[in-house]
């Protein structure tokens, strides 16, 4: 009896170790499973580039909530950049997955929105200073996405989602590193773009300048003429 009474705590013992520490939730094999497809997702989108010639002189990597649970770079959403070409490769991630090449200035404006509020935007018109600001209230967040919107037709907008909707209802609280960490990521990917908006704005201030004075000769040339006769 003694012994039965002993090999019933055993097994409880090591049934609960193994409940504690071998066996992984639902949720948490839900995000490792996000992080494995973005990985392949990745790693095919790479070979696309190749391909197409795309010089990847940059990756963005954005910090997402699967970011925690597969400690490997590739495994995040990415931001590809050919900077001589001066284009990005933005990519919607998912089972159906697919990307877009675009030139610099065809990024209209981008946004950071987190569950119901903005918490930075830009519009292409003024350069302002790039800020992400989160965290200055403790509490539990269920969206944080970016939003790129472009300057064409076939396809408007493209977003980032940090945190992956679904049945388990995930969120992050503001006061976590993962939340910390998430926020620096997109400081550095929204101070990006804001280099590329003030570059395209100087590129488009010297065309019109151009313009101005090709025009402004061509006026004083004809009224020149006109004297003349």
């Amino acid at each position: 009896m003694a012994g039965l009474v002993i090999g019933l705590m055993l097994f409880a013992i090591v049934f609960g170790v193994v409940a504690l520490f071998g066996v992984k939730s639902e949720k948490s094999i839900f995000l490792e499973d996000i992080g494995k497809l973005q990985c392949e997702i990745n790693q095919q989108i790479e070979k696309v580039l190749i391909k197409k010639k795309f010089l990847i002189s940059k990756k963005y990597y954005i910090e997402d909530v699967s970011s925690f649970y597969i400690k490997k770079e590739d495994s995040k959403q990415t931001i590809y950049v050919d900077y001589k070409n001066k284009k990005l490769c933005l990519i919607l991630y998912g089972n159906k997955y697919s990307y877009k090449i675009i030139d610099f200035d065809e990024i209209l404006n981008y946004e950071v929105y987190e569950d119901s509020q903005t918490l930075f935007s830009a519009s292409s018109v003024g350069v302002g200073g790039a800020a992400v600001y989160g965290g200055k209230t403790k509490k539990n967040i269920k969206t944080l996405r970016l939003i790129i919107r472009l300057k064409r037709y076939d396809i408007p907008q493209i977003s980032y989602d940090l945190i992956p909707s679904g049945d388990f209802k995930i969120s992050i609280n503001t006061s976590t590193e993962t939340y910390r960490a998430i926020v620096a990521s997109l400081q550095e990917i929204i101070s990006f773009f804001e280099l590329i908006k003030y570059e395209s704005e100087l590129v488009e201030k010297k065309g019109r300048k151009k313009q101005t004075t090709k025009t402004e000769v061509k006026k004083t040339t004809e009224r020149n003429k006109k004297k003349t006769e």
